[in-house]
């Protein structure tokens, strides 16, 4: 079937054993995120019971398989910043470079615009050139690159800030 069978919705309990598979494909890859350790389902659980009121987990559904998800947080609990954000999206690593990207993102852009941000942050590792390449095909713009920010499997890594302004 083609893409007229994917959706995107709001994160449930039942999507957390997916949710946490699909984080945990990917932090293992050590190319797309700083987080190193795997994420159980209950961890997932914590993470969306501690959400702010504007703050959402989504996932991307083909069919009736999740093969992604993405978040919405804020981007710092101080009130100056209350109209910025950060989103990250995850995929499922056999569903990367097939056009599922660009689409769910730009639903988390739409989802940030009615929650009433105005800047989206996005912060990628720099040696990801893809998910760069998909965010500047957004609409992102790189504003910095933070130099040996982190650390991956006894590596210093760079990420790279990339910023979003919604026009309303």
């Amino acid at each position: 079937m083609g893409r007229s069978s994917v959706a995107y919705r709001t994160a449930g309990p039942g999507d957390f054993n997916r949710i946490s598979e699909i984080f945990n494909l990917n932090i293992l890859q050590f190319d797309s995120t700083l987080w190193q350790d795997p994420f159980s389902p209950e961890d997932i659980d914590q993470m969306c019971q501690q959400l702010h009121e504007r703050e959402r987990v989504f996932v991307l559904q083909k069919n009736e398989d999740i093969i992604g998800w993405g978040a919405i947080k804020r981007y710092h609990q101080k009130r100056g910043y209350q109209y910025a954000c950060e989103t990250s999206v995850f995929l499922d690593r056999e569903f990367t470079g097939q056009g599922y990207g660009k689409p769910f993102k730009s639903f988390i852009l739409d989802q940030c615009r009615i929650l009433g941000y105005h800047h989206v942050n996005a912060k990628i590792l720099a040696k990801n050139k893809a998910s760069i390449a998909y965010n500047l095909k957004l609409g992102y713009d790189i504003v910095g690159v933070q130099k040996e920010i982190g650390m991956i499997q006894g590596e210093w890594v760079d990420v790279v800030i990339m910023q979003y302004i919604i026009r309303h």
